[in-house]
């Protein structure tokens, strides 16, 4: 394992219209890294997004990708070819870093699993341990799951997409999720107060990605059960093999929730119950979202209806 090429980090940075936000955001990862020439972005921009063509920094090595709009996956897929660090850090235009040393804290984590079989994640201050909002892993596992985003990703769930492999490997006895509880990545959403309502928020469909995830599921099974091959077995050729052409499970919604939660056993139970409250939340948020915005367009007609 050669150290210096360890120690360098691709920050995977997908952006929309946004050019000052990002801006704040490379300032705060220069300000606070104890050795910025160690660190990469790899922006991915929008061809139509001209005020973002020019995003870098002066004590940062940037990489510009310009392309035509994709979703989030192939976004984060575009930058992970194109990087060539060892840590591959997904990571947003609307956070604020707030850790001196940040970049030792994740290469100290690296070190730590010769293997190289992780998930780490920082602290978001929001879902804090329970989500690993800005997830860290390494090339070398990126390798070995083939398609670590896949493009079906609209415009979330990556991050559970991951924490769902590794949950199966924690059932398996692997623990290998690594909180970095004092690595302070602040998530500057909106929804938290911290940030503006703006047009990259309005455009993203907040349920969008809900049944992705569940159509997924026999990727993720796939992909932890090479993992756990070569964790058993560490002869075992990972590298040679090749996802399948899709695995697209096509469970209708609540089957899917009822066999995760009772019949499902390669996920721990608490994982399984999480998963099965959780989506039937979103559903409910769902409809009662849906129901709230027809009432508005309906009541927006009416006005329009109305005598003058």
């Amino acid at each position: 394992m050669e150290v210096e090429a360890n120690q360098i980090i691709s920050l995977l940075l997908p952006t929309r219209g946004r050019k000052e936000k990002c801006l704040r955001f490379l300032d705060s990862l220069a300000n606070t890294a104890a050795r910025p020439e160690k660190i990469e972005i790899v922006l991915r921009v929008d061809e139509d997004d001209t005020e973002s063509h020019n995003i870098s920094h002066d004590h940062l090595h940037t990489k510009m990708i310009i392309g035509p709009r994709q979703t989030m996956g192939q976004y984060n897929t575009d930058c992970l070819h194109k990087s060539s660090g060892a840590i591959i850090f997904l990571v947003n235009d609307d956070i604020e870093v707030k850790t001196d040393g940040w970049d030792r804290d994740v290469v100290d984590m690296h070190r730590q699993y010769s293997d190289e079989i992780y998930l780490g994640y920082p602290n978001d201050m929001f879902k804090k341990e329970k989500q690993p909002t800005f997830p860290i892993i390494s090339k070398q596992l990126s390798a070995l799951l083939v398609d670590p985003f896949p493009d079906s990703y609209k415009g979330s769930f990556i991050e559970y997409h991951l924490l769902d492999i590794f949950m199966r490997l924690k059932k398996r006895g692997f623990n290998r999720i690594h909180f970095l509880e004092n690595t302070i990545f602040e998530h500057q959403h909106y929804r938290l107060g911290k940030g503006t309502f703006d047009e990259t928020y309005k455009s993203r469909d907040r349920f969008g990605d809900d049944m992705v995830f569940i159509s997924e599921n026999e990727n993720r099974k796939f992909q932890a059960g090479k993992i756990i091959q070569y964790l058993e077995h560490k002869n075992y050729k990972l590298k040679t093999y090749s996802l399948p052409t899709r695995r697209i499970s096509n469970r209708p919604f609540f089957k899917y929730l009822m066999e995760t939660a009772f019949v499902e056993k390669e996920l721990p139970m608490k994982w399984r119950f999480f998963l099965l409250w959780w989506f039937t939340a979103r559903f409910v948020a769902k409809l009662f979202s849906s129901q709230l915005i027809n009432k508005i367009i309906n009541r927006k007609k009416m006005g329009d209806n109305s005598p003058t």
